[in-house]
């Protein structure tokens, strides 16, 4: 039994630390002047939804 707690675990950090270099993406400059949006322009965080159906 001990030993499936410590094997869980070890999975479960080495997920978890995983997950952390993932982080690390490509991003680029959207001009969203052009798209409908809502809220302020000025807002601290800009969420862009992108979704292509093709």
């Amino acid at each position: 039994m001990i030993g499936l707690v410590a094997g869980a675990a070890i999975l479960i950090v080495g997920g978890l630390i995983a997950l952390g270099f993932m982080g690390n993406q490509v991003t680029a400059n959207v001009d969203l002047s052009v798209f409908p949006s809502k809220g302020p322009a000025t807002a601290p965080v800009t969420m862009v939804e992108y979704s292509d159906y093709g």
